[in-house]
């Protein structure tokens, strides 16, 4: 049914009488504007002012609508980011930091008897970076065979601030060390460890369970083939 027939019923139309009638929504809503002009303004209001008028009312809504639901997604944005940062907190706090020292080396080899490998990186160094799943992969893949001690020569400032960071980041739940003190301690502490060491990062030393040195892996480690060792017998 046209709108201007729709205009032109002025009085005592119910919704009911208009749903029966299959009228549009806009159709309704302009009719129900119409009614609430005076009789004077029905007969002086134009048609077509009416229409501009319903529009204006059906934008601003629609407008409305539309910062009420960007306020709303906004609001769950920082809800979501406010819980992640906690969450991100409490992570934080969980991490286990602890100085590393060729005693408490000897000491964990001796408590389990297991194969431990012991490997030192620095959160600048990418090839350490990349090679942190295959480290973990291995842990949760030979539990009971293999011990990984990760071990940070970062300087002091970074692991005060942002090795924990960087740890959470990257998943590692494991017990994690550094090595206190300056560059020629770190490096005294390596070389007491490896005399063959070359100044290069990641080195990974692998230790047998009387706390021997077994291997060597200078570089990015490749995760094949230290699980043929872990799988042999003669460990």
């Amino acid at each position: 049914m046209p709108l201007k027939y729709l205009l032109g019923v002025r009085k005592r139309l119910s919704s009911s009488v208009l749903a029966e009638k299959g009228f549009h929504f806009s159709k309704i809503y302009a009719y129900i504007y119409h009614r609430k002009l005076s009789l004077e303004q029905r007969e002086s209001y134009p048609q077509k002012l009416i229409i501009t008028e319903m529009k204006k009312r059906l934008l601003f809504r629609i407008f409305s609508s539309g910062i009420w639901c960007a306020l709303g997604l906004w609001c769950l944005m920082i809800l979501s980011a406010c819980d992640q940062n906690s969450t991100a907190s409490e992570s934080i706090q969980n991490v286990k930091l602890s100085p590393f020292s060729t005693e408490i080396l000897q000491d964990s080899c001796q408590a389990e008897p297991k194969v431990t490998l012991v490997n030192f990186y620095a959160t600048w160094c990418r090839p350490c970076v990349r090679e942190i799943p295959d480290l973990l992969e291995l842990q949760n893949q030979f539990p009971n065979k293999l011990r990984l001690m990760m071990v940070s020569i970062d300087d002091a400032q970074v692991i005060e601030n942002k090795l924990p960071d960087f740890l959470v980041d990257k998943n590692i739940t494991l017990p994690s060390w550094y090595l206190a003190g300056d560059l020629p301690q770190t490096a005294q502490t390596i070389f007491g460890l490896y005399p063959q060491w070359g100044q290069s990062i990641p080195l990974s030393l692998l230790f047998n369970p009387k706390g021997q040195l077994i291997q060597a892996y200078t570089g990015q480690i490749n995760p094949e083939e230290l699980k043929k060792i872990l799988n042999s017998q003669s460990l």
